[in-house]
């Protein structure tokens, strides 16, 4: 069974270069400054950082944070970078972790944005909503 563990601040620098190739892989535009200024969310507690680990082996790497609005709490997953493919046991079974996590945090849903169409089928059948998600560069 894929566990998704916290990997505390004090513990980042054992994984940091595996933690800078995910975000630098699943930002849109990645600069150092952005790369810097997630390590420093993660340091100060905003983001949380995650491995997603099986029998001493990495899986993929998340990092989530919790956003407010609307008079309620969501558990947003800014990334999920895989190294290791995940079978759909492994998905559902981090898909019950995310669930607890988000849970214990008092949020009333997950969010997250992917172009993933396996990932899309499984949102759906497991009753989610899919919607469009629009970005256009400023300037640009």
């Amino acid at each position: 069974m894929a566990i998704l563990t916290r990997v505390f601040p004090e513990q980042l620098d054992e994984v940091w270069e595996l933690v800078r190739h995910a975000i630098e892989q699943t930002t849109r535009t990645p600069t150092p400054e952005k790369t810097n200024n997630i390590l420093k969310s993660i340091v100060i507690g905003s983001y949380r950082c995650w491995a997603v680990m099986e029998e001493n082996v990495l899986y993929a790497v998340a990092l989530t944070s919790v956003v407010s609005g609307f008079g309620f709490d969501r558990l947003l997953l800014h990334t999920f970078y895989i190294y290791k493919k995940l079978n759909g046991t492994q998905l559902v079974d981090l898909w019950e972790q995310l669930e607890k996590i988000a849970k214990a945090a008092k949020c009333e849903e997950v969010i997250f944005y992917t172009s993933n169409e396996k990932l899309c089928e499984f949102v759906e059948r497991h009753g989610g909503l899919l919607e469009k998600f629009v970005s256009i560069p400023i300037g640009g």
